[in-house]
């Protein structure tokens, strides 16, 4: 008898520590799940710095890719200036983003032919610029972009909050996501002025913009998804922001953990003549790359 009960209890304690593995191996699933799937870095081209160090370091961070932009050359009307830092990103693995349209920079207004300082974008995007101009143009950045090896077409600062015509605010976006075959990623500050507006908007890639020290906003911004998105990231705003302390940088991390995807801005700002062109590059900042390194490998 007491023979049996010993089995008995053997069985028992056998189910229980099955159900425990079983249950722990879920968590853990479900932590992977939930995790960061992609962390990109934005980086300014006109700084002058050497491309093969500087992405070597961002190669070490856990960094996926690259978004590049420049603040005297656009990719539509000077993609050679582009080419040697896609060449050497990719050199080291890392995907390439480019910033390509920019509603409110009067160069990226002249460009792509909007009127200069014309008012609120969504407006001026009207159903003829969008029919007549715009797609023509963009198809043939998208032709150039696709040659260098472009993974995104990045649209900066896109109140369509604003917009008073949601036809025109979505054909604009329609067009763009299928003349990049799905690989634009529009983005704009947190929290809109008009979130009802914009909820109604079909957007397939979405990030907000959000400082690090309003976790209460980026956590919020989470649920802020437009119908039909397949994937929503968050900008982390580093600018003036470079001394920011460990315990802050952790409490934002810990709340940007479920994000489709991480972009930290930025690892090289303006140029390096610039007054604060310095102290607002994270690459200038040993103990901030370390920091952000970890942080990275936390929740990838």
């Amino acid at each position: 008898m007491k023979n049996k009960l010993k089995t008995l209890q053997i069985f028992v304690w056998a189910i229980m520590c099955a159900i425990i593995l079983f249950s722990l191996s879920l968590s853990i699933a479900s932590l992977k799940i939930r995790g960061t799937k992609e962390i990109y870095a934005w980086y300014t081209i006109d700084w002058g710095a050497d491309y093969e160090a500087d992405f070597k370091t961002v190669r070490s961070m856990n960094i996926d890719g690259v978004f590049l932009r420049s603040n005297s050359h656009t990719f539509l009307s000077d993609s050679e200036a582009f080419v040697e830092a896609i060449a050497c990103a990719r050199s080291f693995n890392l995907s390439i983003g480019i910033i390509v349209f920019h509603p409110y920079d009067m160069t990226h207004q002249e460009i792509w032919g909007l009127p200069v300082n014309g008012g609120t974008f969504s407006d001026i995007a009207n159903k003829t610029w969008i029919e007549k101009v715009y797609i023509t143009k963009l198809r043939n950045l998208v032709s150039l972009g696709d040659s260098l090896g472009v993974s995104y077409y990045v649209f900066d600062d896109m109140t369509f909050d604003k917009a008073s015509n949601l036809t025109n605010a979505q054909l604009f976006i329609d067009i763009t996501e299928e003349v990049t075959n799905g690989r634009s990623l529009m983005l704009a500050c947190y929290p809109p002025e008009n979130i009802t507006v914009f909820l109604q908007l079909r957007i397939n890639k979405w990030d907000w913009y959000t400082a690090p020290e309003n976790v209460g906003d980026i956590m919020r911004s989470r649920a802020a998804r437009p119908r039909d998105c397949s994937s929503i990231g968050q900008f982390l705003w580093l600018n003036e922001r470079t001394d920011i302390s460990l315990n802050d940088l952790k409490r934002a991390y810990r709340a940007l953990a479920s994000f489709d995807r991480l972009e930290l801005f930025e690892l090289r700002y303006g140029r390096s003549d610039w007054e604060n062109g310095i102290d607002n590059s994270i690459l200038e900042h040993k103990s901030l790359v370390e920091q952000i390194t970890e942080q990275n490998k936390l929740i990838k």
